[in-house]
């Protein structure tokens, strides 16, 4: 059926579906159709065609199209609605939300598939109802220097960007400021003068300049709110907190307290200039720059009442997120006397994207110090879960801390973190903006300089453009966990036309790398000194430690095989696996030389992949084909040089626990294996990347660089290396003696319940399949979803005669928190085999999350 003239109902399209509006119709024009406004689908007298009706469920007309065809429908918030109705005049293509928000969902995706696969896509929808899984999917973007302005103030940078985390249903927008960086640390003299702080002034601008910021804050709200997305304006450092940062605002009150009281009247005037803002949001710990004279508590408190009072004045209903490090829960109790709606955001895993799920246990650094806010509840949910909460929790994703810088795609992973955002009640999350820090904080800002030095790499007007798969999966799949895989295949075929599936597969497999090496090696937490696409790892011996931190002497005693992982709870670190082999001594954990062979096969698959897509490409100069493939093949030297360098870390734990000739000459062999990848990923670093890739934070000497400056470190551990065989000596091998493959094991499988009741034993059950001769029967894990607690309980199974059971007491079992199992069994040769286990089929996380539900006694009349 030819499509020309497409009659449409629209019913009171308000807010962000105008937006959609405009974009089905432009789709539809770009096809050489278009709509036939009509005021009601029973003016379509034409029974042959179909009529478009979109609107929201508010509407009563609607309401009444879809009870008369037996169509369940809610208000839930940004829900959705395509429906095929039928109606005496014909077939009704329903396209409906349960808001404003909702609606445009619908109709920019219904623009997507126009524009995809033509007019005819309208005929051939499928009905369907969809409603998000996250009420909260932000998009954070700092703004750490004046080079930034490139975008901050591009209204078509803005209308490029808002438009895509629109169309891929991000609903709110999180603009960061003074982030570690004297710019707009703090941020109020950048944008306005305050009233009876006139002396307050940021130093380099100009007031035309800083009425320009003022009027792109508002723009930037404004088309926020045209694309149904909330803004949100956070603010961090109040002035410098370290000594690498130059202060940028002249006249700033030294005392404390009368800066608190400039910072009140700072913030109340931004927010009452910009009314655009919806949330507003503190990071209250240390690093603010704050709370040396007076408490943190007393000076983020008269910032709440700045937030309150504007909402109290205006009637605006402002939200205010408050950063969990450094948060008290008086401060939390102060913002709820204000009458403010609060929002507690928190680290998802330290300051990195390691696997797609909430850390098993609380880093030893932190589970030392649970009395200092700053630590104990800077890295992830910490002991927030308690039940009940009156504030809701989400996570922040900081991802630049592991994949900023590479492309990356994988939609397992972010429906898996979508699901584990919502644990024990939490609402969703929020992302860090690929290729976040570039150019570094503003004193390391001097000129604009593209990530690749091949041109020929480089593809859309925006460099961020190349990370389109990024954004779908994060924003689709934290939408709903069961988005169609259409929405990215599409994407794909249109691009690269037949490789597109099998670059498609190359990338969701290579985008597994930098989060399994982030979990499994972690040497130092912060961010801002250990980004893992660009470190070695820390050097194999410690003397050869040349550039790492020197502020930290922790630092620098840390080496590749004494590296904790940053999951310690899961996954040995390799000096501990050695130490633990060596005594026969094994405590439930995946071993190095399981996860060296995991990276190994990631890279093998993805290389496959790659010759797989050169055979079936047709534009081979494509710029985005070549970033690619780029990319990936960065990533193949990325994962092998660490597979190899954990199992010459191993080898050289294993001789000095023995001081058997065969292991140092192993992990000589091994090192130079793990020094061939990295030469060769810093090779092809240096052909195609900017040569000095600066995304530094205040005080970071290792976010800058590239690859190749760090072969001095890897060459003097060979040195070493060779030094260490001739003064023992030891003859090197020119292969490896013993084998690092894993041994087979044994498959552990666990009946675990949805929910148990308070006060009652909660029995698990496990069954084992495969290998019999084992050196521990199954062990049970347990704990509370609160990491306070440190380590889970242990607990072994037994055998009934049919299966191994274990029992948790009804004592520990309380209504205040939710439960957390797994079940191990690790064999003889040191494997250890994990119920779920990572990226298990069924469940999401390598452990399982049970609800506890209160059991009520009934009253009795006496």
């Amino acid at each position: 059926m030819e499509i020309r003239n497409i009659p449409i109902c629209w019913f009171d399209v308000n807010g962000g579906a105008l937006y959609g509006k405009n974009e089905l119709e432009s789709a539809v024009k770009s096809c050489g159709a278009d709509f036939c406004n009509i005021p009601h689908w029973t003016a379509q007298a034409d029974c042959r065609s179909f009529t478009v009706v979109a609107g929201t469920c508010k509407d009563r007309r609607i309401q009444i199209l879809l009870e008369e065809n037996n169509i369940n429908y809610h208000t839930r918030p940004e829900s959705v609605f395509c429906q095929w109705c039928r109606t005496q005049n014909g077939d009704v293509l329903l396209l409906a939300g349960s808001d404003d928000t909702g609606l445009m969902y619908l109709l920019l995706d219904v623009a997507r598939k126009v524009r995809t696969y033509g007019i005819s896509t309208l005929c051939e929808l499928k009905s369907y109802l969809e409603s998000p899984d996250n009420q909260v999917r932000c998009m954070d973007r700092y703004l750490v220097g004046h080079l930034d302005n490139e975008w901050f103030l591009s209204e078509r940078f803005w209308d490029y960007y808002l438009s895509r985390l629109a169309y891929n249903r991000f609903n709110r927008f999180c603009l960061i400021l003074g982030f570690d960086t004297a710019y707009m640390a703090p941020p109020y003299p950048f944008f306005l003068t305050v009233k009876g702080f006139e002396q307050v002034k940021a130093l380099k601008l100009t007031a035309e300049q800083c009425s320009d910021n003022l009027k792109a804050l508002r723009q930037i709200g404004k088309m926020c709110h045209e694309r149904g997305i909330l803004f949100t304006l956070a603010t961090w450092q109040q002035r410098p907190w370290t000594s690498e940062q130059d202060r940028l605002v002249g006249g700033l009150p030294e005392e404390e307290k009368a800066l608190s009281e400039y910072c009140y009247a700072g913030l109340k005037a931004l927010i009452q200039a910009v009314p655009e803002i919806d949330i507003v949001q503190f990071r209250v710990n240390h690093e603010s720059g704050v709370g040396t004279q007076i408490s943190a508590e007393d000076f983020w408190n008269h910032c709440t009442d700045a937030v309150a009072e504007v909402a109290d004045e205006t009637g605006r209903p402002l939200i205010l997120d408050l950063r969990a490090k450094g948060l008290t829960d008086s401060m939390i109790k102060y913002a709820f006397s204000k009458g403010l709606q609060v929002e507690v955001p928190t680290k998802f895993w330290c300051e990195h994207a390691a696997l797609p799920y909430h850390l098993s246990v609380m880093r030893s650094e932190e589970i030392a110090q649970l009395d200092n806010f700053n630590h104990s509840r800077r890295y992830s949910y910490a002991d927030m879960l308690r039940k009940p909460k009156y504030f809701d929790v989400f996570y922040r994703l900081w991802n630049y801390g592991s994949t900023n810088l590479f492309l990356w795609g994988d939609p397992d992973y972010a429906q898996r973190f979508a699901q584990s955002c919502g644990l024990s009640g939490s609402i969703g999350y929020e992302v860090n903006a690929p290729l976040s820090l570039k150019y570094g904080h503003e004193l390391s800002h001097r000129e604009h300089w593209d990530t690749f030095a091949d041109a020929s790499l480089r593809s859309g007007e925006w460099e961020d453009e190349r990370f389109w798969m990024w954004y779908i999966v994060f924003g689709r799949l934290g939408y709903n966990r069961n988005a169609d895989p259409e929405i990215w295949n599409s994407e794909f075929l249109h691009r690269f036309g037949e490789a597109g599936n099998v670059l498609e597969k190359a990338l969701v497999t290579a985008s597994r790398i930098v989060p399994l090496v982030t979990t499994i090696h972690m040497p130092v937490h912060p961010s801002l000194r250990y980004w893992t696409e660009l470190s070695t790892g820390w050097a194999l011996f410690v003397e050869n430690n040349l550039d790492k931190p020197q502020d930290y002497d922790m630092f620098r005693e840390i080496t590749y095989g004494s590296t904790e992982p940053s999951d310690q709870g899961l996954f040995y670190g390799i000096d501990e696996y050695a130490s633990d082999s060596v005594s026969n001594k094994f405590s439930g954990k995946y071993s190095p030389i399981q996860t060296s062979q995991w990276l190994l096969d990631l890279a093998q698959e993805t290389e496959n992949g790659l010759a797989q897509a050169e055979r079936k490409i047709v534009d081979s100069q494509n710029p985005e084909y070549l970033a690619m493939i780029t990319d990936l093949t960065m990533l193949i030297r990325f994962a092998r040089y660490h597979a190899f360098k954990m199992r010459a870390a191993l080898a050289l734990a294993f001789w000095k626990h023995t001081r058997k000739d065969r292991w140092l000459s192993d992990s000589a062999v091994l090192l130079d294996q793990a020094v061939e990848q990295w030469k060769l990923l810093s090779d092809l670093g240096s052909e195609k990347y900017h040569q000095d890739l600066n995304f530094s934070s205040a005080g970071s000497k290792s976010r800058r660089g590239t690859w190749a400056d760090r072969m001095c470190e890897l060459e003097a551990d060979q040195k070493t290396m060779y030094d260490l065989l001739q003064n023992n000596h030891i003859d090197r091998d020119t292969k490896i003696s013993m084998d690092y493959k894993p041994n087979e094991s044994a498959t552990v499988l666990a009946d675990f319940p949805e929910y148990a009741q308070s006060g009652n034993d909660l029995k698990i059950s496990a069954y084992i399949q495969g290998i019999q001769s084992l050196k521990n029967v199954p062990v049970l894990h347990y704990r509370h979803v609160d990491q306070t607690e440190g380590l889970f309980h242990t607990m072994l199974m037994e055998w009934d005669g049919n299966r191994y059971t274990a029992a948790i007491p009804a004592e520990y079992i309380t209504p205040d928190w939710d439960l957390m199992v797994y079940v191990t069994v690790q064999g003889e040769s040191g494997e250890c085999s994990v119920f779920p286990g990572v990226y298990h089929p069924v469940y999401p996380y390598p452990y399982h999350v049970i609800t506890v539900k209160e059991t009520r006694k009934e009253k009795c009349d006496e």
